[in-house]
């Protein structure tokens, strides 16, 4: 016996699955493979330093100085009302007495909990302006970089480095770091649990630096992370 019947008999919800099922599943925006997503902010620094100091720590290489180390009145972390890069309110601002070559200061903030960092697959970026300071020798320049440190052991890693005084006083740089791919790192590097993140500011030094830099005053302001392209 062959049993039939009609779509007035049934019940809505039954029309609807037999339509679905006579017409197959055509698929949609739901199957499409993810894209790149648009950067997140981490910190926007609107209102305050959102936990980021400077680091008191003496390098393992003797040639280099963490003035920070050598003097906290060497280093002072604020917060700044002024514009920042995106036009808003609210910046870190930065004095750094350096003085001599091969000097450095690390500003940082740790991480636990849900703020740890899965940076897989992501670029992370940072805004950050000289206003004045470092040398004016254009063989010397004064540079920043971001860091990360990763799993349990807080291992080491930066990304690129930016010569702050290559696009001029009082413009916002771009400092970028491929989590993925590290410029310099220690082992073992695990970039999907990131624990602290921070940026280094760092007079350089050479045979041709007669210069000794200048106190600087530099800022900092919207770090984000986003997917790789």
């Amino acid at each position: 016996m062959r049993l039939t019947f009609s779509a007035s008999s049934l019940p809505l919800i039954a029309v609807l699955a037999l339509f679905t099922a006579a017409c197959g599943d055509k698929g949609g925006d739901d199957d499409a493979a993810p894209g790149p997503t648009g950067p997140e902010t981490l910190h926007a620094f609107d209102m305050n330093v959102e936990g980021f100091k400077f680091e008191t720590y003496e390098p393992g290489d003797p040639m280099y100085h963490n003035i920070y180390f050598d003097d906290p009145a060497n280093a002072v972390l604020s917060w700044d009302g002024e514009a920042g890069s995106d036009g808003e309110a609210g910046r870190l601002k930065l004095a750094m007495n350096f003085s001599n070559w091969n000097q450095l200061a690390d500003i940082q903030l740790n991480l636990s909990g849900d703020d740890i960092i899965d940076g897989l697959g992501k670029i992370m970026r940072a805004k950050v302006m000289l206003e004045s300071g470092f040398s004016t020798n254009p063989s010397c320049p004064g540079g920043s970089y971001l860091f990360l440190k990763t799993g349990a052991e807080y291992v080491w890693a930066r990304g690129e480095t930016i010569n702050l005084e290559q696009t001029g006083l009082g413009v916002w740089n771009t400092v970028t770091f491929q989590i993925d791919s590290p410029s310099q790192s220690n082992s073992p590097y695990d970039p999907a649990q990131i624990l602290a993140l921070g940026l280094q500011f760092y007079s350089s030094g050479g045979s041709g630096c007669s210069e000794l830099p200048a106190a600087v005053t530099a800022y900092v302001d919207t770090i984000t992370i986003e997917d790789a392209e």
